[in-house]
């Protein structure tokens, strides 16, 4: 029997700033946004319980996102002062993977006393056509990745794609890469596909994230999106991060985490564009 299992982690409610710290990489005396995600373990991505926290910190100038091991003394000793205040409370979600599967053996062995449950009815459940639909048009999305796009076409990915030639070593191919980006009101979603991702080390792939948010950063205000960013292997998504979840252990990430980017999708000539697949480069 194949059983699905893994590890994700999505961010807690609790956020806090430090203050007059000064960034390692821009050596700005400023301020700190501190993010808290919560990991957990799931079966078939039904949560069962808890494991660890992490925190990333993020300096609101130059953007880049730096792990607890990689701040300074100084900022450290306001982590842990701040940390106290808001410790970045777990949803109850979490962990709730267990007591569901009891309710259901409990209802299932009420139902059963009571003679309740026929085991002949033939239940009908239905997918929601709505979800199916925004993955559709994310498969398209990713089909339409272009390893060289046209400032005039998409100039994000186009930057994007330069930014990238500066910032990433040279065993990487840049012609195994591909771009897009799209705007839906106020939500921004951004694929990058990499067709050599496991030339980059597993640990290290989240790093893409803090790097597509760099160079995005260099032509728009980040505050003014709702960031959707995904950044597609050979074959699978490997690491995704919406404003609410995010999946970067680095293997296999649940691409479900960019679908709410495709809601409340009113443009009728957007639509019309991405129903058409054919891409001259």
């Amino acid at each position: 029997m194949f059983i699905l299992y893994g590890r994700r982690s999505s961010k807690l409610k609790d956020q806090f700033k430090l203050e007059h710290c000064t960034c390692p990489n821009c050596g700005v005396n400023g301020t700190f946004t501190v993010s808290t995600f919560g990991s957990f373990a799931h079966i078939f991505f039904l949560p069962f319980f808890p494991l660890f926290k992490s925190r990333t910190i993020e300096c609101d100038n130059c953007l880049r996102t730096f792990t607890e091991k990689e701040i300074t003394p100084e900022m450290q000793d306001k982590l842990q002062r701040g940390i106290q205040v808001y410790p970045g409370k777990r949803p109850l979600w979490h962990g709730c993977g267990c007591l569901i599967i009891f309710a259901f053996i409990a209802m299932g062995i009420i139902g059963s006393f009571l003679g309740d449950s026929n085991p002949d009815e033939d239940y009908d459940y239905e997918e929601d056509p709505m979800e199916e639909t925004y993955q559709d048009e994310l498969n398209i999305d990713i089909d339409r990745t272009l390893s060289h796009p046209t400032k005039s076409r998409d100039a994000l990915a186009y930057h994007l794609a330069h930014c990238f030639d500066y910032e990433l070593t040279e065993e990487l191919d840049r012609d195994q890469m591909e771009f897009l980006t799209r705007e839906n009101g106020n939500k921004l979603l951004v694929l990058v596909k990499m067709k050599e991702i496991k030339r980059i080390e597993r640990k290290e792939r989240k790093q893409l994230l803090g790097l597509i948010k760099n160079c995005l950063a260099e032509e728009i205000d980040l505050n003014d999106y709702e960031l959707y960013i995904g950044v597609h292997g050979k074959i699978t998504m490997m690491v995704a991060s919406s404003p609410t979840e995010r999946d970067d252990y680095g293997l296999i990430a649940d691409d479900d985490i960019l679908l709410p980017f495709y809601e409340d999708e009113a443009d009728e000539s957007d639509i019309n564009m991405l129903l058409d697949t054919t891409v001259i480069e």
